[in-house]
């Protein structure tokens, strides 16, 4: 099962003493907040590699390698 949906993408820290970086949150918690950016991931997409809500958790993205064949 493909995951990939829209979210906000905010500038945060997981802990006081962590750098500010990137950080993801779902539509539905971003109800709570209002701050970051929108992303259309469900259209864009995300690069290879797995997005989860930095609030509950929630993937966003699930990153799923595909099967492709070359031929030769």
């Amino acid at each position: 099962m493909k995951i990939q949906e829209d979210c906000f993408f905010y500038i945060g820290s997981v802990s006081p003493n962590e750098e500010d970086r990137i950080l993801a949150r779902c539509l539905n918690c971003q109800k709570e907040e209002d701050e970051g950016w929108f992303w259309e991931g469900s259209k864009k997409g995300y690069s290879p590699y797995n997005v989860n809500c930095n609030m509950c958790g929630k993937f966003i993205y699930k990153y799923e390698k595909e099967n492709t064949e070359e031929n030769s």
